[in-house]
């Protein structure tokens, strides 16, 4: 879609030059045949013109290094995400290994609390054989 908006532009601005050029000549033509008042009016007239295709031209200079310039911003903003992302998975990923640590230390932990209540729970050898 953007391609076919270009392309119109780009016809609309090469007619206009088409146009400008065939009055141009036109006027190299007719020059010794106008009067000086009618020479001078179509002369501005086609200065009128030329600036105005100049200030297009310089406009789609200025579009064209814009979106130049957006696009390398866009890279780089893109890059600094991609690399935000793969640090933020590395991070990522070194918590899942010490949350698994941290699980099993406090599955042992756990563990080793249940045995210490059973040793507990139970008379010590010595006191069992005595009674």
């Amino acid at each position: 879609m953007k391609v076919d908006i270009i392309q119109q532009k780009l016809q609309l601005k090469d007619a206009a030059l088409g146009k400008f050029a065939k009055r141009y000549l036109e006027f190299v033509k007719t020059a010794d045949k106008l009067t000086e008042a009618e020479s001078e009016a179509m002369h501005k007239e086609l200065l009128a013109d030329l600036e105005t295709i100049e200030f297009q031209a310089m406009k789609a200079e200025m579009n064209v290094h814009n979106r130049r310039r957006n696009h390398e911003w866009a890279a780089a903003e893109c890059q600094q995400l991609r690399r935000t992302i793969d640090t933020t998975r590395a991070e990522i990923s070194r918590l899942e290994a010490q949350l698994a640590l941290e699980m099993k230390k406090r599955s042992n932990k756990m563990e080793y609390e249940n045995y210490a209540k059973m040793i507990l729970d139970f008379p010590a050898p010595e006191q069992s054989q005595e009674e």
